[in-house]
Order: C-alpha cells, then structure tokens, then sequence
C-alpha cells in the first residue's frame, strides 16, 4: 500500500494530474486534456494546471470565463468548438499568453468585436467558421500579427474586409467561403496589402459582381 501511494504521489509531482475521483476527462500523456462530448456546462477545475492542449468541444458552454481558465495558463492550445458560446472575454488571452490555437467553430457569435483579440498576440490558428457572424467591429484581428491561419468560413458575411486598415502580415491562409459574399470592390482586400497570403478560398459564395481597379 505503501508503495502504491508513493507511485501515485510521484506521478502527480510529474505530470500535475488531478487524482480527484470521478473527473470524466482523459489526460494524454502530452499533456492534452479531452473533455468532449460530456454535456459540460462548466469548466472543469480539477485538471492537472500545466496542461498544453485543453479539448472542451461538443459540450453544452455558454461561456468561457478567463477566471476559470486562468488556472491552465501553459495552455497553447484550446478547442472549444460547437457549443453554445456568443460572446469572447477579451481577457482569456490576457491569462493564457502562450495560447497559439483558438476553435471558436460552430458556436453563436454574430460579431466580432474591436477588443475581443486584443491579448490574442501570439495566436498562430483562429477559427471561427460556421457560427452566424455577420458584424466585424472595427479591427479586432490588428493585434494577430502572428496569425498564419484564420477561418471566417461558413458565416453571414457580406464583405471580405475583416478591418479598414492594413494588418495580418503574415496571414499565410483565409478561408471565406460559405458566407453571403456578393461583390468584389477594389478596396475588398485593402487590409492584407502587406501580407504573403498563399490560399484564399472564396467558394461557394453568390459573387456576381467583380470591381478592377480599372473601373471607376
């Protein structure tokens, strides 16, 4: 008995793992903590602190409080997608400083708004495909100068200006696909003219309408 209690505390020195009876959760030994498909509404608050990757998909999340999260805060990557969110506490970023992918897919955000990713500054992936998002406030993606991929797929949009000034250096791939895109004008992609982009995608958009800078 002895000997299985000093394994067990030798494992929780190591790995930071919760030995709480009943935590549904699986923690990898990369240190990923899955908790999908668990019809959670809450964060748990029992993981091991010095988690990397924390999978809080198919759950029932309505928000996701930076206080319960501040906890985790080696996290580089967070899944949150298809739950029931609508609005981003601009000051999750703020306590995961190491965070570099963010899914925010299949949620319910109409907008986006100027300060939801001000602390966001050493994201790598967003995605925020197939939510309703219709609305971009100002420019919320000006601080991502890390950004590398950005999925806006799948939405309400009506324009490709993601903001009305030059950001995103170094986007190298955006997909706004699947939203209400039906014009092209010249000032569309004004915001990415010092980026390297190398993928756009702009399918199964009703476009019938292309501006050159030839047209006036």
């Amino acid at each position: 008995m002895g000997q299985l209690w000093l394994s067990l505390h030798i494992l929780y020195a190591i790995y930071g793992m919760s030995l709480v009876a009943g935590n549904p959760c699986k923690i990898t030994e990369d240190l990923t903590a899955d908790c999908s498909h668990l019809k959670l509404s809450a964060i748990p608050s029992d993981l091991p602190r010095n988690i990397k990757a924390l999978d809080l998909s198919h759950n029932q999340l309505k928000k996701l409080p930076a206080a319960n999260l501040s906890v985790y805060d080696q996290l580089e990557r967070l899944d949150a997608g298809f739950n029931t969110l609508h609005q981003f506490e601009p000051a999750l970023c703020k306590q995961l400083l190491m965070l570099k992918t963010l899914n925010l897919e299949h949620n319910e955000f109409t907008k986006i708004s100027e300060n939801d990713f001000t602390f966001c500054v050493h994201l790598s992936e967003l995605h925020l495909a197939s939510n309703g998002i219709s609305n971009i406030d100002g420019n919320p993606f000006e601080k991502l100068e890390n950004l590398l991929f950005l999925d806006m797929s799948h939405n309400k949009m009506i324009s490709t200006a993601l903001g009305n000034k030059q950001q995103l250096n170094n986007l190298k791939e955006l997909y706004l696909n699947s939203n209400k895109i039906s014009k092209l004008n010249k000032e569309a992609f004004e915001f990415l003219a010092n980026t390297s982009l190398q993928k756009l995608d702009l399918s199964s958009n009703p476009l019938t309408e292309m501006e050159t800078k030839a047209n006036k």
